[in-house]
């Protein structure tokens, strides 16, 4: 029995999704990794009856759950992010820490759907992503081998990591005369999984529950910000797009873009206090109609 910990240097986490114009999977690692959580969880509940204490256990009606979250650093670009690509397609994956393509050390999914996925910045970070997964598949410690890299390692040659400084911001209410403190962008892709009487607990029907819901928020260091008149937000708004734009030292262009179009301010609530200066936090929300759209949001 080996007694070894398992530290962060030795583990890789791999995604990829079915291209079916191709008729194959495609994938690669995920770079940057900060964090990893990946559970299931079996809603087992014991059967009881009159005239016997226990009969064993079943579930209970409720459905095997599963989830895979990945946080990470923003230091590629869009197209060595394999997670952007598959906002519409099922996914799999695998957390790897025992050697790649080995019958020992990993975790891994399949038939899984990107369920949220959001990028965070505050001043003096570096900017981050978390990705939810839903995996309505099996979980196991199998792993294609096909999809690590024969050096057994992810390659760093693309690496960008852009600064919190070097953040390009369009069309933010205040942003030109207040200090625009941090922004958290959210998506939210909520699908329904369909039932089905007799053989397995579900048929393979991942059905999104429209519209994808964007919401986009902003923290700021109050100078001359004011609140708008409420009842003119009443009706339509008639927002300019806005545009987040992270950038780096030394690079030409743009690392990642989040867009979100059509905003509409739902919020503005301030707070201050004798030991923080005023400060005001604006929520913009937008929705979307078509998951195909979203690779003109995130790019």
């Amino acid at each position: 029995m080996g007694y070894g910990r398992v530290l962060y240097g030795d583990e890789l986490v791999f995604i990829q999704g079915y291209d079916s114009s191709q008729n194959r999977w495609e994938g690669s690692g995920i770079r940057g990794v900060q964090s990893i959580d990946a559970d299931f969880n079996i809603p087992f509940e014991p059967v009881v009856f009159g005239g016997n204490m226990y009969e064993g256990v079943v579930l209970n009606g409720a459905k095997p759950t599963s989830s895979f979250s990945i946080d990470s650093f923003v230091v590629t670009n869009a197209d060595a992010d394999p997670l952007l690509d598959l906002f519409d397609r099922p996914l799999s994956g695998v957390l790897n820490w025992n050697g790649l393509g080995t019958a020992q050390g990993n975790y891994s999914f399949e038939s899984g759907f990107i369920s949220n996925y959001s990028c965070s910045c505050a001043v003096g970070e570096i900017p981050s992503v978390t990705c939810d997964i839903n995996v309505f598949g099996d979980v196991d410690n199998q792993a294609p081998t096909d999809l690590f890299p024969e050096s057994g390692k992810i390659p760093d040659d693309q690496i960008q990591i852009p600064r919190a400084g070097d953040i390009v911001l369009t069309n933010v209410t205040g942003q030109d005369t207040n200090r625009i403190q941090s922004f958290n962008y959210n998506l939210n892709i909520p699908r329904m999984d369909v039932d089905t009487l007799g053989g397995e607990y579900r048929v393979r029907i991942f059905d999104i529950t429209y519209p994808i819901e964007v919401d986009l928020s902003f923290t700021i260091d109050v100078d001359d910000l004011e609140p708008p008149l409420l009842s003119a937000l009443l009706c339509e708004q008639d927002l300019p797009d806005i545009t987040i734009q992270l950038s780096g030292c030394h690079l030409e262009n743009a690392v990642r873009t989040f867009k979100i179009e059509d905003p509409i301010l739902v919020s503005m609530q301030e707070t201050s206090s004798i030991s923080q200066t005023l400060q005001a936090e604006i929520s913009y929300k937008s929705y979307i109609k078509d998951v195909d759209h979203l690779a003109n949001l995130i790019y």
